[in-house]
């Protein structure tokens, strides 16, 4: 089943789907070159999918493939959860009038521009994205207390010392839950 989608408004595929690269690969969204795969959770079953897109970004248009599909309700639930991770329901041509009149906006609005939100579609990703960034905090906060206080655990700056006990309470914690 293959169904053709528009955005209404600009729409930049690459900067949106790019979460899915910011912490490496994922193996439940599959980003490859113009080719966005995942499977959709319906009745019980998944589903493989993939979206391809074509098109400048004002005019972009997304191709949905759902092979051996053939229900109308498959493709509903397709082009819903499509629809949710493309972020293609923002109304983006009235946030770029709004923005440009706005002077901390206003600057924002070129470099992001066709960049658009996108809603994890289900309760568990969030969650799974939720501990993936707390995950990488806290690595960073261990990065931080490293470069800080050096290889040999080095007395920190005053100032610093604070932060660097509130880091290493956080990794302390974060190692006993199992983050």
């Amino acid at each position: 089943m293959k169904i053709v989608l528009h955005s209404d408004g600009p729409l930049d595929v690459g900067a949106t789907l790019a979460r899915y690269h910011i912490w490496g690969e994922d193996p439940v969204n599959v980003l490859d070159g113009d080719v966005f795969r995942r499977a959709l959770r319906h009745d019980g079953r998944l589903l493989p999918y993939e979206v391809r897109w074509s098109g400048p970004v004002e005019a972009t248009r997304l191709v949905l493939d759902v092979p051996g599909a053939r229900s109308a309700v498959v493709g509903d639930a397709a082009v819903f959860e499509v629809r949710r991770l493309f972020g293609l329901d923002f109304d983006l041509p009235g946030f770029y009038r709004m923005a440009k009149a706005d002077p901390v906006l206003g600057g924002l609005v070129e470099p992001l521009y066709g960049m658009r939100p996108t809603l994890a579609p289900t309760a568990y990703l969030r969650g799974k994205y939720a501990v993936k960034i707390r995950g990488h905090r806290v690595r960073a906060s261990r990065a931080y207390l490293r470069a800080k206080s050096g290889a040999g655990g080095d007395v920190l700056p005053s100032r610093d010392r604070v932060s660097a006990k509130a880091c290493t309470a956080a990794a302390q914690r974060s190692r006993r839950r199992g983050w």
